[in-house]
């Protein structure tokens, strides 16, 4: 699913106990949650990897909640119980509102024509057309439309979004709705609208910025064909071409205090007394 429903006053009330960190885990984990439409396996480090959870506090937040929210069921699985309720229901609506929009939306009302007095049933009524030459009205259209029919043809020539309404509501920002509805129509983004909503659907649980809460406005990102672009994600590539977390600023300086200590206990069991001394460190000591 690429939407899910919220509702503020219940979450304020289950969740008024939880910390900060907490709040974050419990909000990436039902993003997922619904996103997959499936529960969330048990294993810590699959947990951790969801929330981006590196520091010790941070991942202890994880499994407080992991534990509180999200249950080990009767399958091995952690279960959600709003959620288990709820993905049945927004599934049966998104299913009918695309299989609407494939059938070409809701039904067009007829239209009803106005009669004209004194007009035989089998003819359209008069239109007056003023004419250029001396004789007015001299050049006529053999078959004039009647109004309401003209403007029904035209209606119907203009370019469509019925599926728009859908990705409106799976998209996180929706601000601009008006200029995104104009560019949608403008450029027949119904044709592709399974691929838009499937790379909303990915950003929201890879996006580096998404995730961040640097999210375009919904006008921005229709206009700018923000699906076209890369996910930047969280991940870094290591030396030997695998992936790994990107390093939290308390990761890296703790890293390179245990790299200085290295140097400096090398250098004392080496007896190169330069690099002691410029340390402060005496080899008499």
């Amino acid at each position: 699913m690429n939407y899910y429903r919220r509702y503020p006053g219940d979450y304020g009330r289950d969740t008024s106990h939880l910390s900060l960190a907490e709040h974050g885990a419990y909000t990436l984990l039902m993003d997922h949650y619904y996103s997959t439409e499936k529960p969330i396996k048990t294993q810590p480090d699959m947990l951790y990897r969801l929330c981006r959870a590196f520091s010790d506090e941070e991942r202890a937040a994880v499994l407080r909640v992991a534990d509180e929210f999200f249950p080990i069921g009767e399958d091995g699985l952690r279960h959600n119980a709003r959620a288990d309720r709820q993905i049945p229901k927004e599934r049966k609506a998104i299913d009918s509102a695309r299989e609407n929009g494939k059938l070409g939306g809701r039904p067009v009302a007829p239209v009803v024509t106005e009669s004209v007095v004194g007009a035989q049933p089998d003819q359209n009524p008069p239109v007056m057309i003023i004419g250029t030459g001396s004789e007015p009205g001299s050049k006529t259209h053999p078959h004039p439309l009647p109004i309401k029919e003209e403007a029904r043809s035209k209606a119907i020539a203009q370019p469509v979004a019925r599926r728009f309404d859908e990705f409106w509501l799976a998209y996180p920002n929706r601000k601009g709705k008006a200029g995104a509805l104009a560019k949608w129509k403008a450029n027949g983004y119904d044709e592709i609208a399974d691929k838009i909503l499937e790379d909303v659907r990915r950003r929201q649980v890879l996006d580096r910025d998404w995730l961040r809460g640097f999210i375009p406005h919904g006008k921005t990102y229709v206009n700018s064909k923000g699906w076209e672009d890369d996910i930047p994600t969280i991940r870094q590539e290591n030396g030997n071409g695998t992936h790994q977390p990107a390093e939290s600023a308390s990761g890296r300086a703790e890293r390179k205090g245990n790299e200085h200590l290295a140097r400096l206990e090398e250098a004392e069991r080496r007896g190169n007394g330069e690099i002691l001394a410029a340390h402060g460190r005496d080899l008499r000591a």
